[in-house]
């Protein structure tokens, strides 16, 4: 096996580790064992738990948030186009639950808005503002108000899907999504 394969092995293994039991509970130890390798291997390729950790949170906002991903969806119905990128956001989310948490852990228990998904974020809306923006008569404030909220509600359906459970059934992603979009963005007008 190459250098490259063993170390992208760890990298899906460090990411699985991650899932399975949240950042603060991965070790070296489980890392290696989830990989097939041996511990050092870790500390030779990626000088010890915390790169690989960082390396894994880097690369997992990248791939969450890439904006050419939608490339296909790009037409001029923006609201085909919207669905798409929440739709492919929230399931993304929910296939990594803890994961998704962990990118949110700083901002949510002390309020540390220097964490790298403040700028990922940030950056991801303002690229799909620039898609859809001239496809649109809405002013520039309000079609960043309605991305404000769009991706508001994304991520609290993300970190808090259950907690008000009892006012919204809804647990599926796209039917969440056609409806947050159909009233949020577009105010139940077609």
């Amino acid at each position: 096996m190459s250098s490259e394969e063993v170390k992208q092995k760890i990298v899906l293994a460090a990411i699985e580790c991650m899932e399975m039991y949240g950042r603060a509970n991965v070790t070296i130890r489980k890392i290696a064992k989830r990989a097939n390798v041996n511990s050092a291997a870790i500390s030779y390729y990626f000088g010890g738990r915390e790169n690989i950790l960082d390396m894994v949170m880097r690369q997992t906002l990248s791939n969450a948030f890439n904006i050419s991903e939608f490339i296909p969806y790009e037409t001029n119905d923006i609201k085909a186009y919207l669905k798409a990128v929440f739709v492919h956001l929230i399931q993304g989310a929910g296939r990594w639950p803890n994961i998704s948490k962990a990118h949110f852990y700083d901002i949510y228990t002390n309020a540390d808005y220097h964490s790298p998904v403040t700028d990922a974020l940030n950056g991801f809306l303002k690229e799909l503002y620039l898609k859809v923006g001239h496809k649109t008569a809405l002013s520039e404030e309000v079609l960043k108000r309605r991305i404000f909220i769009l991706m508001s509600q994304v991520i609290y359906f993300v970190i808090s899907p259950k907690l008000l459970q009892d006012f919204s059934p809804v647990t599926d992603a796209e039917e969440f999504v056609n409806d947050l979009v159909d009233t949020v963005f577009f105010e139940g007008k077609v």
